[in-house]
């Protein structure tokens, strides 16, 4: 009897020891514990990632987000340029793309534990910029039309033909737009021509904020507003934009920024971001979704003419001598 207390003490006794050395022994190489209860700093564009987004996957998920907006496309790219170390994740769109050195200021990704190829469809993979999606993830999408009124909507529409057109407030497709229309522009921008450029002030104005024909992406439609017009591709080509993430080089907790990532890939959240943000999403998962309309699917894409759409990035979009043509012109929009 006392033979056996022996063993059952000792028994106990390094079952502590054991727990005690396994409490504070390092986890293996490959495994890494995630304090879901953290933080991770996200940068965004506006209204992309909501309060009751952020709320609602802080308490399923238990991760939390501290969140920066920003308000336009020059200050989201001076923001990233001038202070990445301040964020885990960055989330920007397509048309940043050749403004950014992706491998200088994001790391690289682990393909296999997001699951990209599982959720992301075909068609917004190996892109340009980053072709084996090292460094981004796409999460959303859509391409920027035109929403016509049925009566003034014509067969074969032109930007051309047109008086007036409200563009978007991105520079990128101004940008894209005037070069389309008026070549030169790129020559003036790239050899800092300033005069010339302010010459053709009028031409610029045409692209104003108060007419009948406006711009919209393609994700922001929605049943009430195509009762009374329709969405067109201009034959000058559309712009195609994809929203990526991607986990900052010098994140605190990368384990945690890929953790996230991969939870937002999912159709559940997927489908959330979608439909807050107003765009479409890239999970080939959701193409059967009852809750997502066409226009908002991944699979969308695929019903659109290839030659009236492209991919769009410009750096010099974003050059000083543009922009400040731009502020000029719009000041309220571009300041």
């Amino acid at each position: 009897m006392r033979r056996y207390l022996y063993v059952v003490l000792l028994t106990v006794f390094f079952s502590f020891l054991w727990g005690v050395w396994w409490g504070f022994t390092p986890p293996e190489e490959g495994y890494t514990w995630l304090n879901k209860s953290e933080s991770i700093k996200v940068l965004a564009p506006n209204g992309v990632l909501s309060k009751s987004f952020i709320n609602d996957f802080a308490q399923q998920e238990n991760i939390n987000i501290e969140l920066t907006e920003m308000g336009s496309a020059i200050s989201m790219l001076r923001e990233l340029l001038s202070y990445d170390k301040k964020y885990d994740v960055v989330l920007f769109s397509s048309f940043l793309s050749d403004s950014i050195i992706l491998d200088h200021y994001f790391s690289e990704l682990k393909e296999d534990q997001l699951d990209i190829q599982t959720q992301v469809s075909v068609d917004f993979l190996q892109l340009n910029f980053d072709p084996n999606n090292k460094y981004s993830v796409p999460l959303l999408w859509g391409v920027n039309g035109w929403l016509v009124p049925k009566k003034l909507d014509t067969p074969s529409f032109s930007l051309k033909s047109q008086d007036k057109l409200l563009v978007l407030d991105e520079p990128a497709e101004l940008f894209g737009l005037s070069t389309k229309l008026m070549p030169i522009v790129r020559s003036w921008v790239e050899t800092g021509e300033t005069s010339k450029l302010m010459e053709n002030k009028t031409f610029f104005s045409k692209f104003n904020f108060n007419s009948g024909i406006r711009q919209i992406s393609s994700g922001a439609l929605t049943d009430e507003l195509l009762k009374d017009h329709v969405f067109r591709l201009a034959q000058e080509r559309s712009h195609l934009w994809i929203m990526h993430a991607s986990v900052s080089k010098s994140s605190s907790n990368k384990k945690l920024a890929e953790e996230w990532l991969r939870l937002v890939l999912l159709p559940k959240w997927s489908e959330r971001l979608s439909n807050e943000a107003a765009a479409a999403t890239v999970n080939k998962r959701l193409d059967s979704s009852d809750n997502l309309p066409a226009y908002r699917k991944a699979s969308y894409i695929r019903r659109l003419p290839l030659n009236k759409i492209e991919l769009f990035s410009s750096h010099e979009a974003y050059e000083p001598i543009f922009m400040s043509i731009l502020q000029k012109i719009h000041p309220s929009v571009f300041n």
